[in-house]
């Protein structure tokens, strides 16, 4: 049997059949026969169909069903309603409709609890009266947005909610993996989507459906005033059994039973649910529902593909040194890239603009900072095996992931370089230098503003740390790290505990740390016996020598501002100062001449400012030096 194919028709036979009905005062035999014929059709209809999709999903029972569809009909054809008006005195309600089906076929007097206020069909679908009385004199009229998704088919509109467009949104063809995961999974009632903020969980879910040509709707149940939960649940679910459309929901942890509820909800109307969920969220005991982990960061070669795809003009090999450079989640990669488009206003848009406008970020405990263009580790002056393992550690955090599975190296996800040496002897300069070469943003941890009196929180504000140096893909260095990774010792009290605890938690999430991490300290004897075995190299700075104390201070010296007299081998000579301490007397020096209105540095301001600097420690230069 043929049945409907479009609604169209099937609403314009039940219009014939309600106008025939308030014609005749009985319903004979022809009504009977017109209204088994609309039954066979409906069974036959095309499922996709709207009201037959409403039918299906909520199941509602026969008697439910005519009245819902008498009621979209009442909305059609004003001319019913006011014949209804004029007949009785009141505008229709759902007794008059239940009379109506009286005269086509018998009626179950137990189908009047369905209209009942607490029953959840007939909440959702019809509007509730002002004062509650007797069910069935409750009016006979649909919610306005039920009434136009069942007409239209437009979604209604509802805070934080949006439809999306059937074709894949336009963005890079990455996450591949993912991408197919989330598109087999999403035959299940309820698929879980976690991954850190920006790893791209929305387009993906929105790249599945497309690629499966099932419609989307997303949901941020965190925009739903909390008043109106329930109605905007209802019609959100409603939505997605209209629409065949799979709606994915996100929403934070203070709306965690909101968004228990529209799951549940969701999955007893047969509309399927992709949680958005973020990583390390706790998710519900639902042992059926799989889960798919979005990566916080994109591989190598995902990357060279998004940069390739932000900038097509770039040739292929500088997109695949760039994208191995600066490895981003797909969000924050795309976001870098489009705020190197404004900058650029129209021109042509190269590496080292983008490089040069990237965000950095900061926040409570932390600074991102982008090192010197053009900085190298052939620039630092001292030792030359220093030099040499620092070419070899830029080298390694350059690619350090690439490099691992090219060779088949089993490791961790961490690489960890300890500086280790007196203060002064510049190892703050030395993770520039690393960062700068290995084209990486640099984050220094500050550790007055990680340090916490709660027991709990440093580890936090520690974590905090870890995940934005996983997401931003910096070169994280923690200054004076032995504060941090203290030696374990006897617990003879409470606070030994939990200072263990905390060395503990940090050994365990500095080896899971998916990054490059420099950690420097004074006293390398303070730390853990277990921190070894996570180091993949060490490296000692000492003071410099003489030689190199000179080039020190050629080059803190400013150019072009030194006075033939001044001699810089014996400026060396006269004191065995750290490479900082040389800066800042190099520093103390120009301000001296420019205070006395001089416009080079003399001898006699150099060998001042050494003086000064040489009595911050109780020392001093020699009258026949000075």
């Amino acid at each position: 049997m043929q049945g409907y194919r479009r609604q169209n028709e099937l609403l314009a036979d039940y219009l014939a059949l309600f106008q025939a009905l308030d014609e005749a005062p009985e319903a004979g035999r022809e009504l009977q026969a017109a209204y088994e014929q609309i039954c066979a059709y409906q069974q036959a209809a095309d499922p996709s169909l709207p009201l037959i999709r409403l039918r299906e999903a909520a199941g509602l029972s026969e008697e439910l069903f005519f009245t819902v569809v008498c009621a979209l009909c009442m909305e059609l054809d004003g001319g019913l309603r006011l014949s209804h008006r004029l007949r009785y005195g009141c505008d229709p309600d759902i007794n008059g409709a239940l009379t109506l089906y009286s005269r086509l076929r018998t009626v179950d007097f137990g189908a009047a609890r369905q209209f009942a206020p607490d029953m959840r069909a007939y909440r959702l679908l019809f509007a509730q009266p002002e004062r509650q009385g007797w069910w069935l004199d409750a009016p006979l009229r649909l919610k306005s947005a039920v009434a136009a998704l069942l007409i239209s088919g437009a979604v209604p509109v509802i805070d934080g909610c949006a439809p999306q467009p059937l074709e894949a949104p336009p963005c890079a063809a990455v996450q591949r993996a993912a991408l197919e995961e989330v598109r087999a999974k999403l035959d299940a009632p309820v698929v879980y989507i976690s991954g850190p903020p920006g790893s791209g969980k929305r387009t993906l879910l929105h790249r599945a459906c497309a690629a499966r040509g099932e419609p989307l709707i997303l949901a941020d149940l965190n925009q739903i005033a909390p008043e109106g939960e329930d109605e905007s649940g209802s019609l959100l679910v409603l939505s997605g059994v209209m629409k065949n459309a799979v709606l994915g929901i996100s929403a934070g942890a203070e709306r965690a039973s909101f968004q228990d509820r529209l799951r549940r909800l969701a999955r007893r109307w047969r509309v399927r649910c992709a949680v958005l969920c973020e990583e390390g969220e706790a998710l519900p005991l639902d042992m059926e529902a799989p889960v798919v982990a979005v990566p916080s960061c994109l591989t190598a070669e995902e990357s060279a593909e998004a940069w390739a795809w932000c900038f097509p003009s770039w040739p292929g090999e500088t997109a695949r040194a760039f994208g191995m450079r600066h490895r981003y989640s797909i969000g924050r990669l795309t976001a870098q890239a489009r705020r190197a488009q404004r900058a650029a206003a129209g021109r042509d848009v190269g590496p080292s603009l983008v490089q040069r406008h990237m965000s950095m970020r900061s926040g409570a405990g932390f600074t991102v900072q982008r090192p010197p263009e053009g900085a190298k580790t052939t620039d630092w002056i001292g030792e030359q095996s220093v030099c040499s393992q620092l070419r070899l550690l830029a080298f390694e955090a350059a690619g350090w992931q690439s490099l691992r599975a090219q060779w088949g190296v089993e490791q961790s996800g961490s690489t960890v370089f300890l500086f280790h040496g007196p203060s002064g002897t510049g190892k703050t300069y030395a993770a520039s230098l690393l960062a700068a070469e290995a084209g990486l943003p640099m984050m220094t941890v500050e550790l007055s503003q990680v340090e916490d009196k709660y027991v709990g929180e440093t580890e936090k504000h520690l974590n905090v740390i870890f995940q934005t140096a996983e997401a931003d893909h910096c070169l994280l260095f923690i200054d004076e790290a032995d504060a941090l990774f203290a030696k374990r010792t006897e617990v003879a009290s409470s606070n030994d505990r939990f200072a263990n605890l905390s060395t503990a938690y940090l050994l365990q999430r500095l080896e899971q740390y998916q990054g490059v991490a420099v950690l420097a300290t004074n006293l390398l004897q303070n730390f853990d016996d277990a921190f070894a075995r996570r180091l993949q190299a060490v490296v000692r700075f000492s003071m410099p020598d003489e030689a190199h104390r000179a080039l020190l201070w050629r080059r803190y010296l400013p150019a072009g501002r030194q006075a033939a007299d001044v001699d810089c081998q014996k400026l060396a000579s006269l004191a065995s100062l750290s490479p900082a301490r040389i800066r800042s007397a190099a520093g103390l020096a120009a301000i001296l001449a420019a205070q006395e209105g001089a416009g080079q540095i003399s001898w006699a301001h150099a060998a001042a400012a050494l003086d000064l600097e040489l009595r911050k420690t109780g020392g001093g230069l020699p009258p026949q030096n000075r």
